[in-house]
């Protein structure tokens, strides 16, 4: 079996060239063969994103073989303000590396419903609401076994809607609202 080099070989490398040249290189700075030792820089997203991907026929899902978060999303950090950097979602990156910027208050969806799946084919852009039309429509919706509201209505076809923010609705308790709104303004 044979032994990788020690992730401090390369910092020990780029301070004994840094040292030789008159720079300090400190324990938090990337060093990385595209920088060449330079402290502060970053590689580009996208020289970042794409060697993470496991990328296989154009029709088939790219899974991500980077990081994941708790709910099963590819993630990977973008540089923020200065120090700083932020989460993203990797289906995220890769349609805005695809396609540019995604408008905001605009959702990535999956099609193929793989949540690692980062194949530009695969994601659409849209609203929340039809993220979750589409979810519901896929039988994916969490709360899909609730049957009735809380006031005892039962979610028919006719009796539900989906709200913006993305809930069902009873039209039966909307209807009472309404009409218990319309007799206190009247009052």
């Amino acid at each position: 079996m044979t032994r990788g080099v020690s992730p401090n070989h390369e910092l020990q490398k780029a301070r004994i060239s840094a040292a030789m040249k008159g720079r300090v290189i400190t324990w938090g700075d990337k060093i990385t063969a595209a920088t060449k030792g330079r402290p502060g820089k970053r590689l580009p997203i996208a020289e970042r994103f794409w060697p993470k991907v496991a990328r296989r026929g154009p029709d088939d899902c790219w899974e991500w073989q980077g990081a994941v978060d708790t709910t099963g999303y590819g993630v990977m950090s973008r540089p923020g303000g200065v120090g700083e950097s932020r989460k993203v979602y990797a289906h995220r990156v890769s349609r805005e590396l695809d396609a540019g910027p995604i408008p905001t208050g605009y959702d990535v969806m999956h099609r193929c419903d793989d949540r690692r799946c980062v194949n530009p084919r695969h994601l659409t852009v849209g609203i929340r609401l039809d993220n979750v039309r589409d979810m519901w429509s896929k039988g994916r919706a969490v709360t899909r076994h609730v049957t009735h509201c809380k006031h005892g209505h039962e979610f028919t076809p006719d009796n539900t809607y989906v709200a913006v923010t993305g809930r069902r609705q009873c039209r039966a308790c909307a209807r009472i609202r309404a009409a218990a709104h319309r007799a206190s303004r009247a009052a």
